[in-house]
């Protein structure tokens, strides 16, 4: 607590300041890590990148304030089992843009992935943190408790969510589905198919990013989807929300309902263009890669109101198959 509360005092004290730039997002500064296999690059978080990560909370508002945490053995080996069972080939294209895998407290989320820069300013790697506070559950628990974040708590309003067989329901498998959405983020950097992440007004136009102009666009200098204005209404749509703002659980049928008529394989992907891809590339490795399930369920106490199930070999996301396709090939 001393180590954290001196942080709050001092947020300039891993900064540098010449640049506006962190020390974490800087490639010089992981200059260790990178010849690391990916088991070797599960390390403990840095008091550098516990300070970054609470600036970055402050910044967006966030109230939790992350801190550093120990990993038991049994956590650790799950993490790495996780790990190991991913399709080599996906590994592959990971492994040489990942820096580091480290795990926190209370950082408000699940996971988080931010890119590094090299000295001319380009994305080229990142790192993931993991908050194992909110990642001690089954697989099936953490998606079901995830899928419930965007919505108020309802007694007569149950979303249901199944990445597991209840054979293979686990905390091992649950940190596997977050580590490979985490890594969807990874593979997007420097990837010219998909649209970096930065203020609509320094992008310009999603056009030129094949992966990203398939759902989104931008519209005087603010993200839309393409299908804001006809199908899907995304409007105050937050996960991982404070309870305040969060929507009435009766909305949970109608959005997932106008899912179906987008290609966003999940609602998560479309809260933005970034957690699109990172959602595409997880749940993609992770029902047609790997062959696993993923489906939601909304149920009232009586009976089923609605199901939900993944698009990959529906017409509805065809043309987005073929173009993650050819990013992962």
């Amino acid at each position: 607590m001393i180590l954290i509360f001196a942080l709050l005092l001092m947020p300039t004290t891993y900064a540098d300041t010449a640049q506006n730039v962190h020390k974490v997002r800087q490639e010089s500064f992981w200059t260790n890590y990178k010849s690391q296999n990916l088991e070797q690059k599960l390390v403990p978080a840095t008091p550098e990148v516990i300070d970054y990560l609470i600036q970055d909370n402050i910044k967006n508002g966030w109230p939790n304030r992350p801190k550093p945490a120990s990993l038991s053995e049994e956590f650790r080996k799950d993490i790495i089992n996780a790990l190991k069972e991913l399709p080599p080939n996906f590994i592959e294209k990971i492994n040489p843009k990942l820096t580091a895998i480290m795990v926190v407290e209370d950082l408000g989320g699940s996971a988080y992935t931010e890119d590094i820069l090299s000295s001319n300013g380009n994305r080229v790697a990142g790192f993931i943190i993991l908050d194992i506070s909110a990642l001690n559950r089954k697989a099936n628990e953490w998606a079901t408790w995830k899928e419930n974040t965007p919505f108020q708590a309802d007694p007569k309003v149950h979303i249901i969510a199944e990445i597991e067989s209840s054979k293979d329901d686990n905390r091992k498998n649950a940190l596997q589905f977050i580590m490979l959405h985490e890594f969807g983020h990874i593979l997007s950097i420097g990837n010219p198919a998909v649209a970096p992440w930065g203020e609509p007004k320094e992008i310009g136009s999603f056009a030129p990013f094949k992966f990203t102009a398939l759902s989104w666009k931008i519209e005087q200098e603010k993200v839309k989807s393409l299908f804001d204005d006809s199908k899907l209404n995304r409007k105050d749509l937050r996960y991982y929300a404070n309870e305040t703002v969060r929507l009435p659980s009766t909305r949970a049928a109608t959005l997932y309902g106008q899912l179906k008529g987008t290609n966003f394989p999940s609602l998560y992907a479309a809260t933005n263009p970034y957690d699109d891809f990172a959602e595409s590339v997880a749940t993609y490795v992770h029902t047609i890669q790997m062959k696993r399930p993923w489906r939601i369920q909304i149920r009232s106490k009586e009976k089923t109101i609605l199901n939900f199930e993944m698009c990959w070999k529906e017409p509805r996301c065809r043309e987005k198959r073929k173009a993650l396709e050819e990013i992962l090939k």
